[in-house]
């Protein structure tokens, strides 16, 4: 087999996203196996320093602080399970849906919490009853009170951490859990231990004060950055409703599958170390601890990894990419089997140095029997990496209830036979033989799933968004019809091509970006010397240049160093921006201003949420705000590149031609390269090369375009070395005084479109940024004004073969307006 070339386009190709390979796929895990776990890292040093302090102190931290997680541990992994929400959103360029979701988990986190609080003296001398030591049990009931009063704290962050954890930002929370621990050790110090003339000696309690105050401490930092003013902008964490009944119900349903799973498995660890304590107390208690808090600070970054492994198939499924998620979590178990095996020789290789961190003053029996137990310890950390391995990517794709079965039924066959070794007096060394046999079972189970492909059946997002993507089917009668029906059925009038296509052959790769979802479809047939895959990785590259340059949010973004620079400096541009900028520019001049890419200044007066406007801006912020609007208050040097802004409060927004633009340079990236049939779907701006030779015989790429309405059998088109772009107010739209008004601004009056016009579709013979230039052109013209500029244009402006579509509005339905400049520059009109 001959090597597949090297594509040439080295400073083209913006970093790829995550999980392409098992060093992209280890970049992406490191922050996790560094952060998450951070409460089981607290708690391992609350035990560590607790040990120098007495052994009934190292005990009791253990089991009061197993019972204490798992009171909260099913409200924890409901709250948990919203990072998968946001790494689907996030896959599927639904970035605005993000901030929306994790509110509702904060609401619930802060509910949550607080009746814990309330709940947390009534259930402490719950260990008096299960037969401890008196001194035992109160030791017990102090640190459990402690730890589930302060646990509102501990629910609120891990709301937080999933906003950036589920967007795969994770360096930051290693920052902010780093903090966090630091402060956790240094309040143990001084509150455990005591010093002169500040605290006396708290022991248990001031562990217990410390892991809270640092945790509060953690939710005060999360918070802030949750709600920086990028975050506020690009994922509306501050804007919009506080609560949706929809959102807050599908997240507690599928949320608390996963607390159930971890409620169980975390009860029954808490019963089984209960269990120990009983059997083999008071040395054999302490031994079973030491065991135990090994496990658990080897699992820390096994659990990270578990958490990466959640994010990226996430991310991937929420792209409707399987192909991806399955590649991650196969680079995912390369990282776990070497990090497992690292962890399995050191357990087994140096047991007695590894005692002596935890139990320096342990008697000679309790270090013996600790002995004993670092090899089933071993074994348990491997079944539970594995575990923890397929058990993310099934959480991670959405399948939270099979995951939830599985991890219940072994954490209740753990709490029943826990509870019978315990009655009958069984040595401690019999508990831990059943902890490995029932986590290996656990494991097989949830790889079994893997193996089977059902688990990336669950994808999340797709009943919170409008359909946009219409599957592209061989062309012929039937199919045509069955289109037609399910994109009235949908009522999408976006162009789009679907995720699944019979027959075809070759590469189809989706994923996010510019906050919206890309679909590239590259035949194994496309002419070109490269691979489908490796084609696809070259436009996808393209993509993402253009996500990193032009988007106003991004921290490397061109458009935002522009606009927030001072009036008369000249900000240095990548030749990319300078030429959508140019083009933009230049649909300026030619539409009269219809079409404007300084429109910011406006835009940012009508904000809405869902179908609301904040406010109608007064008649003098409208004046004012037309003022900084305009293609002449953009100075431009084309030569070096570079950008300036005239007048201060100019805003740049290329909103209205960049998802065209990228389609365009995706699709000439692939020409470069031979290949003569593709599609590029950018978020509904699509450019079509050739015909579809996915297909047998070959056939047009069929495109469908339904009524905003969705109550008409809608369009389907079939196209071929043509592009495609569509605009209106189906999706995005607010009502204000009982007037329901587009998302869509007029420049020149600075007001918002009515809903007459309901939706624009263009095809354009050979531009997809043309085409999304004038769908929002024609959208602002309205029908009587796209009309008239075509009659008057001839082929000038509007190249012959040019279409419009127009939905208009007609008491409770749609009539559709058909334009079209035939071989002869001639203007057709279709009015069904």
């Amino acid at each position: 087999m001959k090597p597949t070339p090297r594509p040439p386009y080295a400073a083209l190709v913006s970093p790829p996203s995550l999980g392409a390979g098992l060093g992209l796929t280890a970049a992406a895990a490191v922050p996790f196996m560094l952060s998450s776990g951070a409460t089981a890292l607290k708690l391992s040093c609350d035990r560590f320093m607790l040990a120098r302090y007495s052994s009934d102190s190292l005990y009791a931290a253990v089991s009061g602080g197993m019972t204490a997680y798992m009171a909260a541990s099913l409200l924890v992994g409901l709250v948990a399970y919203t990072s998968v929400f946001v790494s689907q959103y996030h896959g599927a360029g639904l970035d605005r849906r993000i901030g929306l979701c994790v509110r509702q988990s904060l609401i619930f986190s802060l509910a949550a919490g607080l009746l814990l609080a309330l709940l947390a003296p009534a259930l402490a001398p719950a260990f008096s009853l299960l037969g401890h030591a008196p001194r035992l049990a109160e030791l017990e009931g102090q640190y459990f009170s402690i730890l589930t009063a302060g646990a509102v704290f501990s629910l609120l962050n891990t709301s937080l951490m999933a906003f950036f954890t589920g967007r795969g930002e994770t360096w930051l929370v290693v920052l902010v859990n780093l903090g966090s621990i630091a402060a956790n050790a240094a309040l143990n110090g001084l509150l455990i231990f005591g010093a002169p003339g500040l605290c006396p000696a708290l022991g248990i309690v001031g562990a217990g004060l410390a892991t809270v105050a640092s945790d509060a401490a953690k939710t005060a930092v999360l918070a802030a950055l949750f709600l920086s003013p990028t975050n506020r902008r690009v994922y509306h964490t501050a804007r919009g409703r506080l609560f949706e009944p929809r959102l807050f119900l599908k997240l507690a349903r599928k949320g608390l599958d996963n607390g159930f799973q971890l409620f169980t498995g975390v009860s029954s660890m808490a019963l089984f170390n209960l269990a120990a304590g009983q059997a083999a107390a008071p040395a054999g208690a302490a031994a079973s601890g030491i065991a135990f808090s090994l496990v658990t600070a080897a699992s820390i970054p096994a659990i990270g990894l578990g958490s990466a492994v959640a994010m990226l198939v996430g991310r991937a499924v929420g792209a409707n990419d399987r192909d991806l998620a399955r590649r991650n979590v196969r680079q995912a178990g390369r990282l776990a089997a070497g990090y497992g095996a690292l962890v399995a020789l050191i357990f087994l290789a140096w047991p007695p140095a590894l005692i002596k961190l935890f139990g320096p003053g342990l008697a000679p029996a309790g270090r013996e029997l600790a002995g004993e137990l670092v090899g089933p310890a071993a074994v348990f950390f491997l079944a539970e990496t594995a575990a923890m391995l397929y058990g993310g990517a099934i959480r991670g794709a959405g399948d939270s209830a099979y995951a939830m079965r599985v991890g219940a039924g072994a954490g209740a066959l753990m709490a029943g036979l826990s509870l019978m070794v315990l009655g009958a007096g069984a040595p401690v060394r019999t508990l831990w033989g059943l902890a490995v046999l029932l986590t290996a079972l656990k494991a097989w189970a949830l790889y079994a799933r893997y193996r089977k492909n059902d688990w990336l059946d669950h994808r999340l997002v797709e009943d919170d968004r409008r359909p946009k993507k219409i599957a592209a089917h061989k062309c012929s009668t039937m199919t045509t019809l069955l289109a037609a029906l399910i994109f009235g059925l949908l009522g999408s009038a976006r162009p789009a091509l679907g995720q699944s296509e019979p027959g075809f052959r070759g590469e189809t790769r989706v994923f996010g970006a510019m906050h919206t979802r890309i679909e590239l479809k590259i035949p194994e047939n496309s002419g070109s010397a490269l691979s489908a895959p490796a084609l696809a990785d070259l436009a996808e590259a393209a993509v993402r240049k253009c996500d990193l340059l032009l988007s106003p949010f991004g921290e490397k973004s061109d458009i935002r160093r522009l606009n927030e620079a001072p009036v008369g400096e000249w900000v240095e541009t990548d030749s990319l921006t300078m030429a959508v900028t140019l083009e933009a520019l230049a649909w300026s001049r030619r539409t009269g201003g219809l079409f404007e890419p300084t429109i910011g200044p406006l835009k940012r007066l009508f904000r809405f949420e869902g179908q609301t406007l904040t406010s109608w801006p007064s008649a003098e912020a409208l004046a004012r705000a037309k003022a900084m609007v305009g293609a002449d208050k953009l100075l431009t040097d084309a030569a070096g590149n570079r950008l300036a802004r005239k007048v201060e409060g100019l805003v740049l927004d290329l909103g209205g031609i960049a998802k065209g633009y990228a389609a365009d340079l995706a699709a000439e990236v692939l020409v470069s390269q031979g290949v003569r049939q593709a599609l590029i779907n950018v978020g509904g701006e699509m450019r079509v090369l050739g015909r579809n030779t996915g297909l047998t015989p070959p056939q047009p790429w069929l495109v469908g375009l339904a009524d905003p309405l969705g109550r008409t059998s809608g369009y389907a088109v079939e196209i071929a070395d043509r592009a495609v772009a569509s605009s209106g107010n189906y999706e995005s739209w607010f009502e204000h005084e009982g007037r329901r008004y587009s998302h869509i601004l007029n420049p020149l009056t600075g007001l918002p479109l009515d809903d007459h016009l309901a939706g624009v579709t263009v095809i354009h013979p050979q531009s997809a940024t043309a085409a999304d230039a004038l769908a929002t052109f024609f959208s602002v013209a309205g029908t009587d004004g796209a009309v008239n500029f075509l009659k008057a244009d001839g082929a000038g402006l509007f190249p012959q073969g040019l279409e419009v579509i127009m939905f208009v509005k007609e008491g409770e339905g749609l009539k559709t307006l058909h334009l079209k400049l035939d071989g002869s520059g001639e203007l057709s009109l279709n009015r069904p």
